[in-house]
């Protein structure tokens, strides 16, 4: 009996350790990573840097490579013209509203926006455009509320941001007091003409890519309140040898301290073709033309939700797709994509760093992107750091 009551005990405390293993393994999966947890009433300003170098003397037509398509970034409005400046800056500040069980609204502040350079802004009617847009702005900030996770959002205020820029834009493109039969004043409006276009088609993003303009550090926030971290070491695919242009080689380290911040650091190598700003001055009169055909010839309205946008959350495995579908359909051929490796065709080195306060407030973002071609080394370095918030002169 003594024997079996013993063996009954040790089972007991087996059990018990089991159960108390399993207990905490389970806390710390669902602990152990980090998605924001922000509370009512907390605020953040950042300050944002862009600033693209080379060393090296470039020649003199390749004088920018544009970091466009390495980017790999959906906001394309106006051509991404801040990709196209040596040095950008700009500050905003974020204020949570609200925090419920199911979303978080959050208010973002344009504080200081980026001043591009003249040579970006012309004709007249151009700059005229980006400086009415960003009065509207400044008095009238945007409030996003997200889903939990943060991986989706809607714009609550964007029925009266959007019919302020719309009638600004009208009266940009159509005069003061247009009538129904008038036409253009200018010929060349570029940026009003095309933000127009897209004014009242399914562009869901619109008005924070338009935002972006002014404030390009809005999307890198917004992205990086999506992501989740998960502490570990991961390695996909391996280092460059020249045998495949499509290939990639990432790495990531994330780590988090006793204090509870978070640090995540990414390396990423591929190989593409570079384009320099030379390469890519095509006339802005045909690409506005362009833009307004390729919007027109979206479905209509209904066929879209206009309630929420997702954010991209997927760093690297963005091309792993459900094939299920796919490969239940015979093909007649099998498309295979050309892996040789051409003679334009570059490395480029993707550096990140994401550093999380354990207010759940990123504290520092940042991209370094190195590439080298002919002799000269490119580098784009985008910053957003968390900084203190001064009392502006009145």
């Amino acid at each position: 009996m003594k024997t079996i009551k013993k063996q009954q005990n040790k089972m007991r405390i087996f059990l018990t350790i089991i159960t108390l293993l399993a207990t905490n393994g389970l806390w710390a999966q669902k602990n152990s990573g980090y998605s924001p947890k922000f509370e009512k009433g907390q605020s953040a300003v950042y300050e944002f840097s862009l600033e693209q170098t080379q060393s090296g003397t470039p020649d003199s037509i390749n004088t920018m490579l544009d970091f466009t398509s390495i980017i790999e970034d959906d906001n394309n409005l106006f051509r991404g013209i801040e990709r196209k400046e040596p040095y950008l800056s700009c500050k905003v500040r974020l204020t949570v509203l609200d925090v419920s069980p199911f979303t978080t609204t959050i208010q973002v502040d344009l504080l200081e926006s980026v001043n591009y350079t003249k040579k970006k802004l012309e004709p007249v009617s151009d700059s005229l455009f980006y400086h009415r847009v960003g009065d509207i702005f400044k008095k009238r900030p945007l409030i996003f509320t997200f889903t939990h996770d943060m991986k989706s959002y809607i714009v609550s205020n964007s029925e009266e941001v959007s019919a302020e820029i719309s009638e600004t834009l009208i009266k940009l493109v159509y005069g003061e007091n247009p009538s129904e039969s008038a036409a253009p004043i200018y010929n060349y409006n570029r940026y009003a003409t095309q933000a127009l276009n897209l004014m009242g088609k399914p562009f869901i993003r619109f008005l924070t890519h338009l935002y972006a303009l002014y404030a390009p550090s809005l999307l890198d926030l917004i992205q990086t309140f999506a992501n989740p971290l998960t502490e570990g070491t991961v390695t996909k695919g391996r280092p460059l040898d020249g045998t495949n242009r499509l290939m990639e080689y990432f790495t990531s380290i994330t780590t988090k301290d006793k204090q509870g911040e978070w640090t995540s650091i990414t390396d990423l190598y591929k190989y593409t073709t570079p384009y320099y700003s030379s390469d890519n001055e095509d006339n802005w009169a045909d690409s506005v033309e362009i833009d307004s055909v390729e919007v027109d010839s979206i479905a209509s309205d209904e066929d879209y939700d206009y309630d929420t946008v997702s954010v991209d959350t997927d760093y690297i495995d963005t091309a792993e797709w459900d094939t299920t579908e796919w490969d239940s359909v015979v093909e007649d051929y099998e498309y295979e994509p050309d892996t040789t490796l051409e003679e334009t065709d570059r490395t480029v080195y993707t550096h990140t760093e994401t550093r999380i306060g354990k207010d759940s407030w990123p504290t520092e973002i940042s991209k370094t992107i190195t590439l080298e071609d002919n002799g000269v080394a490119w580098i784009y370095r985008r910053k957003i750091r968390k900084v203190k918030e001064t009392q502006q002169k009145k």
